[in-house]
């Protein structure tokens, strides 16, 4: 209800003293409150219309006037209603001119019109425009549960609650992180509710939904309440379903990159279809999780950083899956190392793996990513490996290499297969004789036999550094055939 209608009202017949400015006049009532107090302020709510008759301040020092009409109006007072009758004949005009002072609409009641009669009216318009208001919520609930049914992503749920306030809303994850947002703000101070609401669901992952509405007194929990529940509901089957969040274009792309079998050109084809430039630089970004971190956790933190990379780089796109994500940028806006861009997301305490890659050339990425892939599991943020031994391989002709590893290893597979394992957590070990008979449960005069076989048979000497490091490849070539 806003102050005008309640003015132009001709039934109430409510007359406005003054010439207050009209954008007072367009402020929302969101109550009524009845005092005779000199200072009402710790009784009042921000857009109250207060009702007085003015008893005990029969007064004509024009400061007393000031300071009340100050107290109220720092209280987020709308308007004051001023009764006259037998206290009061008429307006005080030092009530007049501090009114006049701080811009606050003075409306004068006839003699034979009871304030309580103007209380009840208030609230009563104030409880159908509440009811009208939840019915509005109610319909926005329907439409969104709609929109999802139907596939809507969880930005266009977004939109349509900015449209509903008109103005800016953000979706917060639990570390107050902006993981989607719609509309603009209006950056309008003190002309607009600026409020949070935590969406259902969750004891522990508290969302929010960061809201700057058009009115300020605006009541957005019954208007946004129910469509919350949607968004939530949307929200975690985004972060919890086995189906990708990626892109199709994305997921092309990526998958020809990572397949051995695809020539330079077919990926070169991809790229520019998912909307990058093969011959710009580029930047990578692989997230890995271990068994113990949930899908959601690497879905919500590949979020951020596809929101972080949004803000950084020109063009970004990712590719989902079920225990990693891999991100690729181009187009950096800035200098700042990508270490420190990714840090501020991504830390040792979520348990998750972040490997990275700068200024890659094209041919180099299919490579650099199967070495993140294929590197010791840590957590926290690190540079990726440049080159693996395997890497190393792949970069050669293939014709016939696979063939000479599995045949350096034949004589130990067809002798005896346990001879096979020894020296392989031999060599993964760098020879620690501890560490192979803690890993195969044996004495070590049992690993010092077995080593003088595994030499006899492979006819190697295997304090040769070049000789393990032959063998060592091989057995990356065997398990990777």
């Amino acid at each position: 209800m806003r102050l005008a209608d309640l003015i132009g009202d001709e039934i109430l017949g409510l007359r406005l003293v003054g010439d207050p400015p009209s954008d007072r006049l367009e402020r929302n009532v969101t109550g009524c409150s009845q005092s005779e107090l000199m200072d009402p302020s710790p009784y009042l709510a921000r857009g109250e219309l207060v009702l007085t008759l003015g008893m005990g301040m029969n007064v004509r020092d024009v400061r007393t006037w000031d300071a009340y009409v100050e107290r109220i109006v720092s209280a987020g007072a709308t308007a004051l209603g001023f009764g006259l009758g037998p206290v009061h004949a008429s307006i005080p005009e030092g009530l007049a001119l501090a009114c006049s002072h701080y811009d606050l609409p003075l409306i004068e009641l006839a003699p034979d019109f009871p304030l309580i009669k103007l209380s009840r009216h208030v609230w009563q318009e104030l409880a159908a425009e509440r009811y009208e208001i939840a019915r509005r919520g109610w319909e926005l609930a329907d439409d969104c549960i709609h929109e999802a049914t139907e596939g809507a992503p969880l930005n266009q749920l977004l939109r349509r609650l900015s449209d509903t306030v008109g103005g800016r809303v953000q979706l917060l994850d639990p570390a107050g992180f902006e993981i989607g947002a719609a509309g603009e703000s209006r950056n309008e101070p003190g002309r607009t509710t600026r409020a949070r609401l935590r969406l259902p669901g969750g004891e522990h992952q508290h969302f929010q939904l960061a809201v700057e509405a058009r009115d300020e007194t605006m009541l957005l929990q019954p208007l946004l309440g129910p469509a919350l529940a949607v968004v939530a509901m949307q929200l975690s089957n985004t972060l919890t379903a086995r189906s990708p969040m990626h892109s199709q274009s994305a997921g092309v792309f990526f998958q020809t990159l990572l397949d051995a079998r695809t020539d330079l050109e077919h990926q070169r084809a991809a790229a520019v279809s998912a909307g990058f430039v093969p011959e710009a630089p580029w930047d990578a970004v692989t997230v890995r999780r271990p068994e113990e971190v949930s899908l959601a956790t690497l879905r919500l933190l590949t979020w951020r950083l596809r929101v972080l990379l949004e803000r950084e780089y020109a063009r970004v796109r990712f590719y989902d899956e079920a225990d990693r994500a891999t991100l690729l940028a181009q187009g950096a806006r800035n200098d700042r190392p990508l270490g420190d861009v990714l840090a501020e997301v991504a830390d040792v305490e979520t348990g998750l793996d972040v490997r990275y890659n700068r200024d890659l050339a094209f041919d180099e990425i299919a490579i650099a990513l199967q070495v993140s892939r294929r590197a010791p599991m840590q957590s926290g943020v690190a540079p990726a490996p440049v080159a693996d031994l395997l890497s190393l391989v792949e970069g050669l002709p293939r014709t016939g290499v696979a063939t000479l590893a599995r045949r350096a290893l034949e004589p130990l597979a067809d002798a005896e297969p346990v001879l096979l394992e020894t020296l392989e957590v031999y060599l993964e070990t760098s020879g620690s004789t501890r560490a192979v008979c803690e890993r195969l449960f044996i004495h070590r005069n049992t690993l010092a036999y077995r080593m003088r076989r595994i030499e006899t048979l492979l006819g190697v000497d295997l304090e040769d550094g070049q000789a393990r490091a032959v063998l060592l490849l091989a057995f990356r070539l065997r398990h990777a055939g």
